[in-house]
């Protein structure tokens, strides 16, 4: 499993009695694979808390974890490894792809991802281009081939009956 630690959402509530979190997530769902999550502490130390189960939006903690330690959990923003190489749910992380670099299949740059949208559908992402210009590519399976975590790319399809164009703003065209 490749894992990269992302910032998964905010503690909306605690329930101390029941070791649970309710997180609003910051992109899609609360990954299903998640087994610990991270906080940061006071003095910048990192605290780490099991994870039993996750039940949609709430994350119920081992029981291990006190429940003074649930309670001061309240309006933290979580942190946990993720998978980032499962098919079945990367749309839903691809806001960790901001600033990676977006390649064809032969290798040639066509930009770096600037932001990603999630929409009804589907998310996309924009691709800022090295000329100052920007297109929007829905993030489907048939536009992107792969993500590297490890080098920051991804690589995309031909992007031609999918990309919508922007403006160059300093040419207009």
């Amino acid at each position: 499993m490749k894992a990269r630690r992302i910032e998964i959402g905010l503690v909306r509530s605690a329930n101390p009695a029941r070791r649970e979190l309710r997180i609003r997530p910051f992109a899609g769902d609360i990954p299903p694979d998640v087994a610990w999550l991270y906080v940061a502490g006071a003095a910048g130390v990192e605290m780490r808390y099991r994870v039993d189960r996750i039940e949609g939006d709430r994350v119920i903690l081992s029981a291990g974890v006190t429940r003074d330690a649930v309670a001061q959990l309240r309006g933290a923003t979580v942190c946990a490894d993720v998978d980032m190489t499962a098919a079945d749910d990367w749309q839903s992380r691809l806001a960790a792809l901001e600033g990676f670099a977006v390649v064809d299949e032969a290798g040639i740059r066509l930009g770096t991802v600037a932001a990603v949208y999630a929409t009804e559908a589907n998310a996309a992402i924009e691709v800022a281009g090295p000329d100052g210009g920007s297109l929007m590519l829905p993030a489907i399976d048939r536009v992107i081939v792969s993500v590297d975590m490890e080098r920051g790319r991804v690589a995309v399809k031909d992007i031609a009956p999918y990309a919508v164009e922007s403006l160059n703003p300093r040419t207009g065209a």
